[in-house]
């Protein structure tokens, strides 16, 4: 993260535009009132209307001059930071923080990233209570205290691993680490060495913790709690010391869970039915008796296969696989069988309001494996950024798998106008009325460059200025292709930056 040098920033107290905006209320009513009163006879309204716009005038500037009194600033000094109340600036050493804790809300507007709400919580040395921050930036700029808390992080860690060195203890909300394992409680089991512990990772807006040979992570710890972020930096730096020789758990198998969804909603259609098959046994006992005595098994049934389906539907990713489960089965697929996976993230809006984001993922397994299809689902009104996150794992697992074959010296389809060789990248240009034309070989060495643009991927060639090539995203495979390019014409590339897959 990078900041604006020595810039207050305001992390409390902050006064919206809407209230700006409402103090107009009080002088409009209070005006109109005294118009009133010199021009119209109307004794009750004119002085109501004044009383009104006058309680209004006085009860909006209260409520600012209260918010700008509790107003709080923070500015980073590089070796610290100054908080500045209504008592005064006051100086924290970073040396002087003893523990910090930070989450984000990310803020969409018709399915769009707008801006990040960050939540700080500061404890320090002589404070008795934790300095809180909370502040809005923009997606697309830095964090102006970003590079204040990086570093007060890296320095805890600093710290931490010297107390660890020297037979000491780190704590945090309800975990210790020593210099020979992690504790999270006080029995037998809850004591691990680091050699004991497959992987630590943020999941779910929380701190998770997988033992060797779990797929489900035995130990969590919200986000928001004191020093998570340590936790995370401290155990992420002991575990490959100890786990080189088997960080992947057990081969046979999935491997841990890294994402996991389950059926949504299933309490709202519940009551949902409850209240509908209510209203109809009244109907029905008001007008045709025996339709009550036949609608309340009926009633009982629905609520029966509701509870049922919330129940046994779930959708899980692993490290090597994908695994769902409903109401017709179990059924799970290796990523190393996976021929085709597709992602597809649509906005819809109804008479131009948007209602919500449709993201789709199909596993397709390869000719002649038993395994089924898996398909997954769900409609949000933002983006659920661990799904782009197991987007992002499994389009590099597949991707690897596809880099192989190609240095094998096997063509390797990416979409159907797509197609990966030794030699370069085999296209199918468009045709002028949307026909598709014969194939193309583009060598590597001619390849200009490639972006996606609004759902589109476009491919350009050296000394051509209009793309030669183009692509939905939403196409068959189109992200592990995306990738294996990304990776084969610039190692260092991030693509995930590069790729937006709403449409």
């Amino acid at each position: 993260m990078s900041t604006t040098a020595n810039q207050p920033v305001l992390v409390h107290g902050k006064v919206s535009k809407g209230l700006f905006i409402s103090r107009v209320f009080g002088p409009t009513f209070a005006i109109t009132g005294l118009i009133a009163i010199l021009s119209f006879n109307w004794p009750v309204i004119d002085i109501l209307l004044l009383a009104s716009g006058m309680f209004l005038i006085v009860l909006f500037e209260v409520i600012i001059f209260l918010k700008k009194r509790a107003q709080v600033w923070v500015t980073d000094t590089d070796s610290g930071m100054t908080v500045a109340d209504i008592d005064g600036p006051a100086e924290v050493r970073d040396e002087e923080v003893t523990a910090l804790s930070l989450w984000d809300k990310k803020d969409f507007s018709d399915g769009t990233l707008k801006g990040i709400d960050r939540n700080v919580l500061v404890w320090a040395t002589g404070r008795s209570a934790p300095i809180q921050m909370k502040y809005r930036f923009s997606d697309k700029s830095p964090d102006p205290l970003g590079a204040m808390i990086d570093r007060t992080l890296e320095k805890l860690v600093e710290r931490s691993n010297e107390t660890l060195d020297t037979g000491g203890h780190v704590t945090g909300e309800g975990w210790a680490i020593t210099a020979s394992g992690f504790a999270y409680g006080t029995t037998a089991d809850q004591l691990l060495r680091f050699d004991q512990i497959q992987a630590v990772d943020l999941f779910d807006d929380e701190i998770c913790i997988w033992r060797k040979g779990e797929d489900l992570a035995s130990v969590r710890f919200p986000i928001k709690s004191r020093n998570s972020y340590l936790l995370l930096r401290l155990l992420d730096t002991k575990i490959p010391e100890q786990n080189d020789e088997n960080s992947g758990g057990m081969e046979s198998g999935l491997g841990r869970i890294l994402f996991q969804r389950k059926a949504e909603h299933t309490a709202i259609a519940v009551t949902l039915l409850v209240i509908v098959g209510v209203i109809g046994l009244v109907i029905g006992l008001m007008t045709v008796p025996w339709l009550s005595a036949l609608g309340l098994p009926l009633l009982i049934a629905a609520v029966i296969f509701a509870v049922w389906h919330g129940k046994t539907s779930n959708f899980r990713c692993h490290e090597r696989g994908v695994f769902k489960s409903g109401i017709t089965g179990e059924s799970s697929l290796k990523y190393i069988d996976i021929v085709s996976f597709t992602y597809a993230a649509t906005r819809n809006y109804y008479n131009g309001v948007y209602t919500g984001t449709s993201t789709e993922m199909k596993f397709t397994p390869d000719v002649g494996n038993e395994s089924k299809e898996i398909k997954y689902s769900a409609n949000l009104k933002g983006v659920d950024e661990d799904l782009d996150i197991i987007r992002d794992h499994i389009s590099n697992v597949i991707a690897s798998q596809m880099g192989q074959r190609v240095s094998e010296g096997n063509d390797t389809v990416w979409t159907k106008n797509l197609t990966f060789t030794e030699a370069g990248l085999r296209y199918r240009p468009s045709g002028f009325f949307g026909g598709k034309k014969e194939e193309l070989l583009l060598p590597w060495e001619q390849l200009h460059g490639f972006d996606v643009q609004e759902g589109i991927f476009y491919l350009w060639e050296t000394g051509n200025e209009k793309p030669i090539a183009n692509e939905e995203v939403s196409a068959p495979n189109f992200f592990p292709g995306y990738y294996l390019l990304a990776m084969m014409t610039s190692p260092e590339a991030q693509p995930e930056d590069q790729a937006e897959p709403v449409e």
